[in-house]
């Protein structure tokens, strides 16, 4: 019971922390997509715009799959991983 109560309260404080965030985000121009609370840093996928590329702390990342890859970029801010796409770079032939 005891743990029952503790996870729930952790999921509310995640579920606070990341509404926060995502507020905090809408109010600088930035488009929130999609909200993930099921990890143990809630994940806050917005669309790349100029004011992502001005935060402080960016991590580059690289995901492959068996026929795909995507690169993206990451940063945590108020216990949260905010995410997004890397535009593609369109190649001159």
């Amino acid at each position: 019971m005891i743990a029952a109560r503790r996870n729930s309260v952790e999921r509310r404080l995640l579920a606070t922390a990341a509404d926060q965030c995502a507020k905090w985000l809408k109010a600088s121009n930035i488009e929130v997509l999609a909200l993930d609370s099921s990890h143990a840093t809630p994940v806050i996928i917005v669309r790349h715009c100029p004011e992502c590329d001005r935060f402080e702390g960016i991590v580059k990342a690289y995901q492959r799959g068996p026929n795909w890859s995507k690169r993206y970029s990451f940063v945590i801010r108020m216990g949260c991983e905010i995410r997004w796409n890397e535009p593609e770079k369109q190649v001159a032939v």
